[in-house]
């Protein structure tokens, strides 16, 4: 068994923040430039529906090609390499159009990413899955907290042409760490059968989760930008909320390992904190959006460790199961972004985070009596 200090759980971490470093500038922020190039709210939901169809689609084939190829590692390389030919066709023609069609690229080539590492990192060690996986995804969120206060600076200092270079040289370094150091990932240890009624209560919670979520971080930047708001401080507020994921992400990878009762109470502790943030949203002035940022990136730390941990710990092919939580939650981010669209338009983008907030809180309460009622929560992985 590896442990903390595995070469492996590094060299992931860094992988991760590099690329994740590059992922907002193709994310959040094109909502942020498209809607003040003219860009319609219908629109912005329509592109975010597209790049998270895209995402649903590489996360779900990437992650089990990896598990049919009996290999991680191979799968990662090409995705960077791919990613960096769509970075540097960006860097030929800065237009809209192609700014709009190479972040639909970057979806897919980021969600099948994400997809490797969840699978990579849940196979350092199933007696500490939380702590493993929690450790990889950190590398994640540091990236973000990088990338969202570096692209703004230099999209406004000089030009999105230079915000594609300083992509297009993280993820070199990626894809040159990557294959120098990383080791293969695929392992078929620890793989037994999962029941059809764990899989069903956990990939309906990501599906929920995903449509939530997704409306609410899709629709923030032009809510800030509609209260005029700029986008250095949405960037900002994004880094503040990616800066609470951290010590949250050890927190609850080490919670999951140690506490059978936190297992089964985790969906609600989802549903209370990032409810609570989409309320702050519409409630608190502008210059006192980070403190809800920080909330929701407190309960996103939650969501995103603690619900996959709870599928892979209770048994299936790794790129498979990284396959099927992402791309069900990238299924709810493709319904979000076109719930999140017509509702803004009809009742407007604060009161669109009110709806959500209330309709999470409910989802996840129920769901959590749901999970009681017919799962049987391992103790502890084995």
């Amino acid at each position: 068994m590896r442990g903390l200090n595995s070469p492996v759980e590094y060299v992931l971490l860094v992988t991760y923040a590099l690329v994740w470093s590059v992922i907002p500038l193709y994310a959040l922020f094109s909502t942020y430039i498209l809607y003040s190039s003219g860009l319609t709210l219908m629109g912005i939901g329509l592109f975010s529906t597209s790049y998270n169809v895209a995402s649903m689609i590489g996360q779900y084939s990437l992650g089990y090609l990896s598990d049919l190829l009996r290999s991680r590692r191979r799968l990662i390389m090409i995705d960077l390499l791919v990613m960096m030919l769509a970075t540097v066709i960006l860097e030929l023609r800065t237009y809209i159009i192609y700014y709009m069609f190479t972040s639909v690229i970057v979806g897919f080539l980021a969600g099948g990413f994400s997809a490797l590492m969840l699978a990579s990192s849940s196979e350092i060690s199933m007696v500490k899955l939380g702590r493993s996986i929690s450790i990889v995804r950190i590398g994640g969120a540091v990236g973000w907290i990088g990338g969202s206060l570096v692209i703004p600076l230099l999209i406004l200092d000089s030009s999105l042409r230079y915000a594609t270079l300083f992509a297009l040289f993280e993820l070199t370094m990626a894809l040159v760490i990557t294959a120098a150091m990383l080791k293969e990932t695929y392992s078929a240890r620890f793989t037994t059968r999962l029941t059809l009624g764990t899989w069903s209560i956990i990939s309906a919670y990501s599906l929920i989760a995903g449509l939530v979520i997704s409306s609410a971080s899709w629709f923030l930047p032009v809510y800030v930008y509609v209260r005029r708001g700029s986008i250095l401080y949405l960037g900002e507020v994004i880094a503040a909320g990616a800066a609470a994921e951290v010590p949250t992400m050890i927190a609850t990878g080490s919670l999951f390992d140690s506490s059978s009762t936190f297992r089964r109470y985790l969906f609600m502790v989802n549903g209370v904190v990032l409810s609570l943030a989409f309320i702050l949203y519409s409630q608190l002035p502008l210059s006192a959006l980070i403190a809800a940022q920080v909330i929701r990136g407190i309960g996103y730390a939650l969501f995103i460790i603690s619900t996959p941990a709870l599928l892979m710990s209770l048994g299936v092919e790794r790129g498979k199961g990284s396959a099927v939580f992402f791309s069900m939650f990238s299924l709810g981010s493709i319904l979000g972004g076109l719930v999140g669209g017509a509702l803004s338009t009809i009742i407007g983008v604060r009161y669109l985070f009110i709806v959500l907030s209330l309709t999470f809180l409910t989802v996840s309460m129920l769901m959590n009596m749901v999970f009681m009622g017919r799962v049987k929560v391992v103790k502890r992985a084995i």
